[in-house]
């Protein structure tokens, strides 16, 4: 029914108590918010198709829906199961809100952002189509239906707990994706992939971040950050320019990579390992406390230093049979060992073990100290 009710608040008569389902249709261009004041409702569906939302405090048990032909936004607190949006010039909704499931759509030019304190709030579906998508939760985070951004558009996802990405989050054309779980126990599992066209994606977990069925993938810079560990443990893979990792407890990319740069910093135990496919240039390599592992199927160069020197610790680098390895930057390894390469040339600035090698080409070591090794080199 399309109902023109004039720009007046709508009020209600009777036991207001008894009214549990709403719904409000006007298409005045100045029509105003009802007064839910004594309402204790179950479900609610405004449709203001010519006006802007904006919601005062209300509590529902149901689902509340929310469709404007303008801007949706608020003047209170809403706490319920469910929330669903329809907008034309963006939703904003940042005050303390309890909302159990968000969706939303905005068709025209403005942001979706929410903040919220539920533990969990499950983001069942967000389509932006001119704007950004910007969500803060204070608990933990679960995403059941796609995210996406027309071009140029951000996402950021921000979390106190735990965030699990069972579905897919795409930034169209130049927008960032960003995912950060800041409590010290919160992990990010991605479980769907992360993608966008051009621009950066970055995460960064409280403790463990971890790529299990899902990717992340764009012809941007990737960054990882987990302060327990960094890992891949079922198909995902990265796909990407540069890719910078930060662990505490070891890096572990062992899925079919296509980055083109990799930089890492491992603090405190556990390995650095990474499997990739095509040219490969090291950024720069902390690691004083493990093992490092690069397997990839292409040339490795370097721009920056790589320290591999804790006691009895082993730096191993394969680029195949054919392809080149040169790493002639003032490195610090304690053992290096070539798994394959064809021409490979490494310096190091101080004493350098060489572990077992298969060099099909020629070898060249420049080293600031002793030159020894604990294993064959098969140079041929």
């Amino acid at each position: 029914q399309l109902n023109d009710l004039g720009s007046s608040a709508a009020t209600f008569g009777g036991t207001l108590s008894n009214i549990r389902d709403l719904m409000l249709e006007n298409i005045h261009a100045s029509a105003a918010t009802p007064v839910f004041t004594g309402l204790t409702l179950r479900n609610l569906a405004l449709n203001y198709t010519a006006a802007a939302i904006s919601m005062p405090a209300l509590s529902f048990t149901g689902t509340a829906t929310l469709t404007s032909g303008s801007t949706i936004g608020q003047s209170g607190v809403l706490s319920g199961p469910s929330l669903v949006t329809t907008s034309v010039g963006g939703t904003t909704l940042n005050s303390a809100n309890t909302l159990s499931s968000f969706t939303a759509t905005n068709t025209g030019a403005g942001n979706i952002a929410l903040t919220n304190t539920a533990a969990p709030l499950t983001l069942a579906g967000i389509t932006q189509n001119t704007g950004n998508i910007i969500i803060n939760n204070t608990g933990a985070l679960t995403l059941s239906g796609a995210l996406s951004t027309a071009a140029n558009g951000t996402i950021s996802l921000t979390s106190s707990g735990t965030q699990t990405l069972d579905s897919t989050i795409t930034a169209g054309g130049s927008g960032t994706v960003t995912l950060s779980a800041t409590g010290g126990s919160s992990d990010i599992l991605v479980n769907a992939t992360v993608a966008s066209t051009s621009g950066a994606i970055s995460a960064t977990a409280g403790r463990n971040l971890t790529l299990s069925t899902g990717s992340i993938t764009t012809s941007n810079n990737i960054s990882l950050t987990g302060t327990g560990t960094v890992s891949e443990t079922g198909a995902g893979l990265l796909s990407g320019a540069l890719l910078t990792t930060n662990s505490v407890g070891g890096t572990t990319l062992n899925a079919a990579n296509t980055i083109s740069s990799f930089n890492a910093t491992n603090a405190s135990s556990g390995d650095i390992a990474l499997t990739n496919t095509g040219a490969l240039a090291i950024t720069g390599i902390s690691q004083t406390v493990g093992n490092l592992t690069i397997a990839n199927s292409g040339a490795i160069t370097q721009s920056g230093v790589i320290t591999v020197n804790g006691s009895g610790k082993t730096a191993t680098i394969g680029a195949g049979a054919g392809n080149n390895i040169t790493l002639n930057s003032a490195n610090d390894f304690a053992t290096l060992a070539v798994s394959s390469g064809n021409n490979v040339a490494v310096t190091d600035s101080n004493a350098l073990i060489l572990g077992a090698s298969s060099i099909s080409g020629t070898f060249a070591a420049t080293v600031g100290g002793q030159l020894s090794q604990n294993g064959v080199l098969n140079i041929s």
